[in-house]
């Protein structure tokens, strides 16, 4: 009876030792990664503008949002430092200025009603499927890349030069997929803008989907491939 007992008792401490040790498992791994997904990004929200700066040697990602919000990841799951600052990042005047960009991490952009881009001297911008009813770019010495939605913007304005660099590729296919059917349906998205304003100066390179309507003034020095 008595050894019965203590083998009883054994089997409650183990089974008891047993559960707490999955759990303080549990818990620790939960925290880790909880952790872990705060600190490879951050984001801030921002007050609403319709300009932005891009500042020398700086490098953005843009795309429309339904708010205003900048955010930053870190590759390779390394981990951002907890007093991390988005400082760099001012609105004044209806406009954001980007004044400084860590090169070590990728940093976002996601605007609601922005109509003016602003690069200035070896600053990089990348657009991600951007699109406003009138949209103006301005470049000096900078380098524009990444795509835009063409159907939603009326009147594209491009201004650029000091040996800028404005690639903006045809977009990528967008496969839909029917929520009964579960049928994929391929759709390639119009590239061509409906109205264009072209300015290139000092070595400009630019290729782009031809617009439907296109105005173009360019010096001697600069060269552009509008592709059909």
């Amino acid at each position: 009876m008595k050894t019965s007992r203590y083998i009883h008792l054994t089997m409650l401490v183990f089974i008891f030792g047993a559960t707490l040790t999955l759990f303080i498992n549990a818990k620790n791994h939960e925290e880790k990664s909880l952790k872990k997904s705060k600190a490879n990004s951050k984001y801030l929200k921002l007050p609403l503008f319709s300009v932005i700066v891009a500042q020398e040697n700086t490098k953005i990602n843009i795309s429309k949002s339904i708010s205003n919000i900048v955010s930053c990841y870190a590759p390779n799951n390394e981990v951002i430092p907890e007093n991390y600052s988005f400082d760099n990042f001012l609105v004044k005047n209806d406009t954001l200025f980007v004044t400084k960009t860590d090169e070590k991490y990728d940093t976002h952009i996601s605007v609601e009603n922005v109509k003016s881009i602003i690069g200035l001297e070896n600053s990089k911008v990348n657009l991600s499927r951007f699109y406003a009813d009138s949209l103006q770019i301005d470049l000096t010495k900078s380098r524009l890349t990444g795509h835009l939605k063409a159907d939603s913007i009326n009147y594209f304005s491009l201004n650029a030069k000091k040996q800028s660099y404005v690639f903006i590729y045809r977009p990528a296919r967008v496969i839909k997929i029917d929520n009964v059917t579960k049928k994929q349906t391929v759709i390639i998205e119009n590239a061509n803008l409906k109205n264009a304003t072209i300015n290139l100066k000092d070595k400009t390179k630019l290729w782009m989907a031809k617009p439907k309507n296109v105005t173009i003034k360019t010096d001697s020095l600069s060269s552009y491939n509008l592709n059909n």
